[in-house]
């Protein structure tokens, strides 16, 4: 049975609204290319020219294409249901002889029109599997007829505000990079009570992407102050209203770049594995931020510290990975640790050889303990004890991966104040730790929740399994949105979008 066709060889209400929904593909950073657009223009073209022919060359063109049947004398008499267009043509041929060899005509637009509706079928099976790759449930709906098209296109598309607000971004800066690069700053230091030709051009500069709305004045007043804070919340930056290194780097950022990042975070968005859940932890590495999601919202947020943006290698046990990075996984947290032990890993390990040089009694006074194996080096292995010194605060989470890497508290707090949040050796620190634990567990409803506080008194290891692991998707997303649909440059930390730029190249 056709899927976009009804019996008269119109298109269906699913296919004009598909074919309408391809033609924005762009708006989405998405290449249209392969959906064949312009032969799918065509072909409803030929379609709409074979059907006037029909319907305008025989008394009986209801006959031919709507399935009913022509009698001896001439009339009509419906089949009991309306044909497929796309079943091979059965009628008997009316006494009317038309100018044109209907049957051949016939023959012609249902041959057509199985073409396309089988194409038409390939770009829903596309644009679904684009817009949300885990979509194939729902894809199968459709098929079935138990969903229409129309519905199956809304399902598929991301409901986030940062999506909507990056879809208006992809716009915004498509223009820029068609008009112009951004005007170049040469000047840092620039502050209240500055003046002169750089304030000028840096108020122009912050005009181009609608920070600055007033008139240049050349003047750095309150309003200008204002305009560089904004732009440094929009890029991550500490927004003090100066502009020093950091903040002239990225007001001289290519529109380019950021029309890629954009694009690529659209595309990140989509494909993100969260889509797969109802329940789930996110962390999106560039923002410094874990997100803790039920029932489809954003139950809590908190600030968290990653890897640090180290670009060095390191070989440890004769494999090569990238010092320090906090790498992009997909798990699920299982389990919780009160007063944790903290098992020193090799590189860090010989990190300490500098604070044994100048301190021999070092391990001991921080509470380290030898254990029976030993590192490759043949040192025996480490781990801390719990207390105030631990490294790994009052608690940890765990999940498998096979970096080593999990969330955990920590005593260094004052880092989370810091507006770039890469200080670690690749965990991820998490602030409010306990807070966190304590609402995972009475989500969960654990009945270890309740003891928390009592086994923390206690300077031992507790372990407390999640009866429902929670899912945890670390992933790397450049361009987020603000409260206000706004875009907010979260930058390329570990340089992968660059790397990606030179594997093309």
């Amino acid at each position: 049975m056709p899927l976009f066709f009804d019996s008269g060889f119109f298109l269906s209400h699913d296919a004009t609204d598909l074919i309408k929904k391809l033609q924005l593909l762009p708006d989405d950073g998405i290449e249209p290319a392969p959906y064949h657009l312009q032969e799918l223009k065509e072909a409803v073209k030929v379609i709409e020219k074979l059907r006037a022919r029909i319907e305008c060359s025989s008394p009986h063109r209801h006959a031919w294409l709507q399935g009913t049947h022509t009698l001896a004398n001439g009339s009509a008499e419906q089949s009991g249901h309306q044909c497929s267009p796309f079943l091979a043509p059965t009628f008997e041929e009316p006494k009317f002889a038309p100018a044109i060899d209907l049957q051949a005509e016939v023959r012609e637009i249902f041959s057509v029109a199985s073409r396309l509706d089988i194409k038409l079928l390939e770009c829903l099976i596309r644009y679904a599997k684009e817009m949300n790759p885990f979509s194939g449930t729902e894809v199968a709906k459709a098929l079935s007829g138990n969903i229409t098209v129309t519905e199956l296109i809304e399902r598929v598309e991301p409901a986030s505000h940062s999506y909507a607000a990056l879809r208006k971004a992809l716009k915004k800066y498509q223009q820029l990079c068609a008009e112009r690069g951004p005007k170049s700053m040469h000047s840092a230091k620039l502050q209240m009570g500055s003046h002169g030709s750089d304030v000028k051009r840096l108020q122009q500069r912050l005009s181009e992407e609608a920070f600055y709305t007033g008139q240049p004045s050349s003047i750095f007043d309150k309003s200008t102050r204002e305009a560089v804070q904004s732009f440094q919340r929009s890029h991550q930056l500490n927004p003090d209203g100066v502009v020093g290194t950091q903040t002239l780097d990225r007001l001289n950022e290519p529109y380019v770049k950021k029309l890629e990042m954009v694009q690529y975070s659209l595309r990140a968005l989509r494909h993100s594995q969260t889509r797969r859940y109802e329940r789930f932890i996110r962390i999106n590495i560039p923002e410094f931020v874990l997100e803790y999601h039920t029932d489809g919202e954003t139950k809590e947020t908190y600030r968290i510290i990653v890897g640090k943006a180290v670009d060095a290698q390191a070989t440890l046990r004769g494999k090569s990975s990238r010092i320090n990075q906090t790498p992009t996984l997909v798990s699920a947290v299982k389990q919780v640790i009160l007063n944790p032990r903290w098992y020193v890993p090799d590189r860090i390990r010989m990190e300490l050889n500098d604070n044994l040089k100048s301190d021999p009694n070092y391990l001991v006074r921080n509470g380290y303990v030898a254990m029976s194996k030993s590192y490759p080096w043949g040192a025996p292995r480490l781990f801390q004890r719990p207390g105030p010194k631990n490294p790994l605060g009052q608690v940890k989470f765990e999940f498998p991966n096979r970096y080593g890497v999990y969330l955990h508290d920590t005593p260094q707090r004052h880092l989370f104040g810091l507006a770039r949040r890469d200080f670690s050796h690749g965990c991820i620190r998490v602030d409010r730790a306990l807070d966190f634990a304590q609402l995972l567990l009475v989500d969960d409803e654990n009945p270890e929740s309740a003891g928390i506080e009592e086994y923390l008194k206690k300077n031992r290891q507790f372990f407390i399994t999640l009866r429902h692991p929670v899912p945890l998707i670390i992933e790397y997303i450049p361009v987020s949105a603000n409260e206000e649909e706004k875009p907010v440059f979260l930058g390329d930390p570990y340089g992968l979008l660059a790397g990606n730029r030179a594997n093309r190249s």
